[in-house]
Parts: structure tokens; sequence; C-alpha cells
């Protein structure tokens, strides 16, 4: 409670992130017995100060920004790689579960910097691999945000299957080998 008086947000503060990346950071190390490069926050919830500590920890590459309109990663901060998410995410967009067309229609979003839209499976992969192909087509790098949860709600990975094949015409890099890739086309400061 204190806490969340002195900083307002407590989980921004420096102290608080700190902790939890330290600690996420070695769980998933510890875990994975490899060391870990790059780094979504949940939500997209960062300020400055993230940035900041992921880069003291070693990590490379973010991918919090949400935007159709940026196309290549960019350097910002401290060497640290912005992969932008410039498809439609499938979270915010695809029906499943208990986020329904009744649902969505009873408790209206915002919206992010594609849409306010909700799309059944099938018509938000038509629409995020049209996506793909125009950025791809442009040489530049499609990220695509695809939560396990919800293609398994939406229809039992069938979609899923479907996006992969489709995918599988294009070369894929892991976020790890993004600033590789990044030199290899010089992109960005080194």
């Amino acid at each position: 409670v204190y806490l969340k008086l002195l900083y307002r947000n407590h989980i921004f503060s420096k102290w608080y992130q700190k902790k939890e990346i330290e600690k996420t950071l070695e769980i998933i190390e510890d875990r994975c017995n490899r060391k870990v490069l790059s780094w979504r926050d949940h939500g997209y919830r960062h300020n400055r100060l993230t940035y900041r500590i992921l880069a003291d920890k070693g990590v490379k590459v973010v991918s919090n920004d949400v935007t159709p309109r940026k196309v290549i990663p960019q350097y910002i901060c401290d060497k640290l790689i912005s992969l932008p998410i410039n498809v439609i995410p499938d979270h915010e967009h695809v029906y499943h579960g208990r986020r329904t067309k009744k649902f969505v229609d009873k408790y209206p979003w915002r919206g992010d910097a594609f849409s306010n839209e909700s799309y059944s499976i099938e018509s938000w992969a038509a629409l995020a691999l049209e996506q793909t192909q125009n950025i791809v087509s442009q040489g530049a790098i499609a990220t695509l945000l695809i939560h396990p949860a919800c293609m398994f709600l939406a229809d039992g990975f069938q979609t899923f299957e479907y996006i992969c094949k489709c995918l599988s015409n294009y070369s894929s890099h892991f976020c790890s080998e993004i600033p590789d890739e990044m030199k290899r086309r010089r992109i960005g400061a080194s």
C-alpha cells in the first residue's frame, strides 16, 4: 500500500521492476539453461526504467510496441532493440473463450493502433497473413504475436496450423537473432 502511494503505481518503481525482472530471468535461465536475450512485458506494460533494467541484465530485444506503422526493428537505448508487433495481435482481436461477440459488444474497448475491431479466428488469420505478406514484400520484418491459449480456445489450433503452414514459405528468425539480422541488413547502429 505504501509503495502504491509512493510511486502511484508500484509496479513501475525501479526497485520493484528490478526485483521482478531479476526473479523472472533467474527462473527462465535456470529452467531452460539458456541466457534470456529477448523480452515482452505482459500487456506491453513498461516505462523508461524497464528498458534500462533489461539492458543492464543483458537483454538485447524487446517487443512491446504494437503498431502497423513500424516494419523494421530499431535501437531504443543502450543497444536494446525494439522489435515492433506490426501484424494485428490475436488476443485483443480474436473471439476466444469468454471473449465472444456478445461479450465484446457489451464491454467495448478503445482498441489499439490496429483498430478496435474483433474477428472470428478465420477472419483474423486472413488479415494477419495479408499484413504479413505486405510487410515482407517491402523487405521488412513481420512480427506476429500469437497466443497458444487464444488459438486453442478459438478452434483447437486448426487455424494456427494453417497459419504455420502459410508462414513456412517465409524465412523466420528467433528474437535473439534480430541483432545479427539488423547488422546483416545494415539497420541502425551497431
